[in-house]
């Protein structure tokens, strides 16, 4: 929280239109997708600190990939506006450590329609015995990057997949 908002301000769901609505989704996965407001440090995230029930670990032989579904340019925001998308893990000190990420700017000319998502993806590749995160408790992260001489609006996220590969 900050900048004034708590936290349920400042992300959420919304229901995606009918099918003959202007503003449909056509790919929306489900009837519901995701909002993040394009303020600074706006995030969401999952690990095995926030919830017991994520227990992913990063482990030797694996490769991960996190793809999620984006939409950017709602709310008027401008161009320029920056969203990262990563994959961590916690220090003994509980620090978040980014192992991989991908940063995504919005354009016009990446976000040319608010109808369709675009998918981003975020690799690591195989994880060796020797990776600093090897056996660590995996975490995802969607945050915003912005400036504030560019925040406003808000980002648009579904489909969130978590994939890993021998």
């Amino acid at each position: 929280e900050g900048g004034g908002f708590t936290w349920e301000q400042l992300t959420g769901t919304f229901k995606n239109t009918a099918t003959n609505s202007p503003d449909h989704i056509d790919n929306c996965d489900g009837s519901q997708a995701l909002w993040l407001f394009a303020l600074p440090e706006v995030a969401l995230f999952q690990d095995e600190s926030s919830t017991a029930a994520f227990a992913a670990k990063f482990e030797v032989g694996k490769a991960y990939q996190l793809t999620v579904g984006v939409i950017g340019g709602g709310g008027g925001m401008a161009p320029e506006v920056t969203l990262e998308l990563s994959l961590y893990y916690r220090d003994a000190a509980s620090n978040r450590v980014t192992v991989a990420a991908t940063a995504i700017t919005n354009s016009l000319d990446r976000f040319p329609t608010n109808t369709h998502f675009i998918d981003f993806t975020v690799s690591v590749p195989t994880v060796q015995a020797g990776d600093a995160w090897a056996g660590q408790n995996l975490g995802i992260r969607l945050l915003s990057t912005v400036s504030t001489n560019l925040e406003g609006g808000y980002w648009d996220l579904d489909n969130v997949q978590l994939s890993s590969f021998m």
